[in-house]
C-alpha cells in the first residue's frame, strides 16, 4: 500500500473552435478549452532522508576520515521499500572551486566512496575525490549565490533507473568519508524517494 496519496489528475481537453483547414495551432486558428476530462492517479508523496552518521544523529560530513574512514548512511526500516529517484550533495566552502580541488580545498586522496547496497548486495561504487568528479556524477548543477554569506554548491544525480532500497535485506545508501574534510565548512547528502510499507 502507497505510505501517503496525492490525487492529481490527468485528462484530454475538448477543444472547439475556427479553423482555416491547416494545422492546428497557426495563426488562423482560434481554440477554445470546452471541458477536462480526467480520472484520479495516486501519486505518492516524496520524501527527502539525509545521510547520517553511521549509529548517529549527525549529517555533516565535513569530518576527518584520513585515520579513519566514517560512514554515512540513509536506509529504509524494517518493512519497508524505497524508490529512491535522487540524491544531493550540498557543499559550502569559501573561496574559489576549482575542478581539480574538493570544494575550495586540495583534491582527495582516497576520495569520497559512494555505495548501493540493493537486494542484499553491492550494486553501485563510486568514488569522488573532487569537484570535477562531482560534476561528472551529477545530472543537475547549482551554484547559489547568497548575500553576505557563502555561496551554495549542489550536486544532484537522478538515477535514470529509481534504486529500490527494501528494509527486510538491509538495503542502503553509503557515503564514507576517506580523507580529512574538517576544513570544508559545510558537506550533507540526502535522498529523496516514495515509499511502499
Amino acid at each position: 500500500m502507497i505510505d501517503s496519496i496525492v490525487k492529481v489528475f490527468r485528462g484530454i481537453a475538448k477543444l472547439r473552435g475556427n479553423s482555416d483547414n491547416t494545422l492546428i495551432g497557426n495563426v488562423g486558428d482560434r481554440l477554445k478549452v470546452d471541458s477536462v476530462q480526467g480520472t484520479p492517479v495516486d501519486r505518492p508523496v516524496v520524501y527527502k532522508s539525509p545521510f547520517l552518521i553511521d549509529g548517529g544523529l549527525s549529517k555533516d560530513m565535513g569530518i576527518n576520515g584520513s585515520v579513519t574512514p566514517v560512514e554515512f548512511i540513509v536506509a529504509p526500516s524494517a518493512g519497508e521499500v524505497w524508490f529512491v529517484e535522487t540524491v544531493r550533495l550540498t557543499l559550502i566552502d569559501p573561496g574559489k572551486h576549482g575542478l581539480e580541488e574538493f570544494g575550495a580545498g586540495p583534491g582527495l586522496v582516497n576520495g569520497c566512496k559512494f555505495e548501493a547496497k540493493i537486494n542484499g548486495s553491492i550494486a553501485d561504487t563510486t568514488v569522488l575525490k573532487d569537484n570535477g568528479d562531482m560534476l561528472a556524477t551529477a545530472t543537475v548543477f547549482q551554484r547559489i549565490s547568497q548575500f553576505d554569506e557563502d555561496d551554495i554548491y549542489r550536486y544532484t544525480i537522478h538515477f535514470k533507473n529509481e534504486y529500490v532500497l527494501k528494509g527486510d535485506l538491509g538495503d542502503f545508501l553509503k557515503m564514507t568519508i576517506q580523507d580529512d574534510l574538517d576544513v570544508v565548512h559545510t558537506f550533507t547528502m540526502s535522498a529523496r524517494y516514495w515509499k511502499e510499507i
